[in-house]
């Protein structure tokens, strides 16, 4: 038995629904979302921490939230505000922390 019953999709619309072609719309998205970021979260690992590295890269979620909610229009729903909440905090302790510890050296 199949996970995925395909056949079922095979009465959706067949057709890419937008201006702009599929092939280029799909490489330039997958460039910007994919590329662009991995390349700059490891010229970025020379200025700052791993770890510090790797919680601003798990927030990468937070900013897809953020980014709904300004340009969309997308609602934040309780869950989502309190999600928000626990990837941000991290980062914004360990900033004060990185700060403090700089202010003290």
């Amino acid at each position: 038995m199949p996970v995925v019953d395909f056949a079922e999709y095979s009465t959706t619309v067949s057709e890419w629904p937008y201006a702009a072609p599929f092939l280029p719309t799909v490489l330039v998205l997958a460039f910007l979302t994919v590329t662009v970021p991995t390349w700059a979260f490891y010229k970025g690992l020379k200025h700052v921490s791993v770890s510090y590295a790797s919680i601003l890269e798990l927030s990468t979620p937070v900013t897809g939230v953020v980014l709904g909610f300004v340009f969309l229009g997308d609602r934040l729903n309780l869950t989502q505000i309190v999600g928000v909440a626990f990837v941000l905090l991290p980062v914004i302790i360990l900033e004060r922390l990185r700060l403090k510890a700089k202010t003290q050296a």
